[in-house]
């Protein structure tokens, strides 16, 4: 038995903001720090502050990167409004975050590998609760994990690179998961260059499993892992023109990246680019 259920609903909020950034840069070091400031009708001035530092250790050391910063989201139309799974009485979202990382250059400069360790809390996160079957806000939820990821440039027309995350995360005063958030994604890349004007791409990506819901299957309380691999060409025309055409999921895989929405399998197209100069 198919129906529809009717989802119109019309909403208006006035907002603003204004950011304000401030640089700095010597030989070895640049700096960045910001404040943005929001205000819309019905909620509070909020000021997120960020910053941002990248050292360079030494003339050829490895560059030491980190930033920290503030983030405020206000719940969206459709989280406040939805006839179905909608919450009039969401809260904003906020956030405070951080990571530090490690980028080196090495053997000769043949080698670009980077590893960052990254952390954020957020205080009435917006999520979907199956056991109330509506959005809300979670008390606190915390993510943090580590992303590596390595270039390793052959020559000029030649170049690999892959990268791996893992991610873990903490909800408090809740007993539902995090959805939609796999603990691990990894891929990798080769760009390869023929000739002048062609251009040669594949890539490969693994997804861990990730939490899910989907009203016609509430058993089933996860979905993935999964892979796929993509394949682009273009053939520069002209300084203005480029074709191109790309493969995705080149295998024909068969996988769920959410429930209840299959991948249609391998698809192709092809194009035309003009730059306007």
């Amino acid at each position: 038995v198919y129906g529809s259920i009717p989802d119109v609903f019309e909403l208006t909020r006035n907002s603003g903001n204004g950011n304000a950034e401030l640089t700095w840069r010597s030989s070895l070091l640049s700096a960045t720090a910001g404040l943005r400031a929001d205000k819309t009708d019905g909620f509070r001035t909020v000021f997120s502050p960020n910053a941002g530092m990248n050292l360079r250790l030494g003339e050829r050391g490895p560059h030491l990167k980190a930033s920290w910063g503030k983030g405020y989201k206000l719940p969206s139309f459709y989280s406040l409004a939805d006839r179905l799974v909608g919450n009039p009485a969401l809260k904003p979202e906020y956030s405070r975050s951080f990571d530090v990382g490690l980028e080196s250059v090495v053997v000769h400069g043949y080698l670009r590998p980077s590893v960052i360790y990254f952390h954020n809390s957020y205080r009435d996160l917006v999520d979907f609760s199956s056991q109330l079957f509506r959005l809300v806000n979670l008390s606190a939820a915390t993510t943090q994990g580590v992303e590596f990821s390595m270039a390793i440039p052959v020559n000029s027309r030649l170049d690999f690179n892959t990268h791996a995350s893992y991610m873990s995360w903490t909800l408090q005063n809740d007993t539902e998961p995090l959805r939609d958030e796999p603990h691990w994604i990894s891929g990798a890349g080769v760009n390869f260059k023929p000739m002048a004007r062609i251009t040669l791409h594949a890539e490969s990506q693994w997804v861990g499993r990730r939490y899910d819901f989907s009203v016609p299957l509430p058993n089933v309380p996860a979905v993935g892992g999964y892979s796929d691999t993509n394949f682009s060409a273009s053939y520069t025309l002209n300084r203005s023109w480029t074709a191109f055409a790309r493969v995705e999921n080149l295998w024909n895989s068969h996988f769920h990246e959410f429930i209840g929405f299959p991948n249609p399998g391998a698809q192709a197209r092809v194009g035309l680019i003009y730059r306007i100069r």
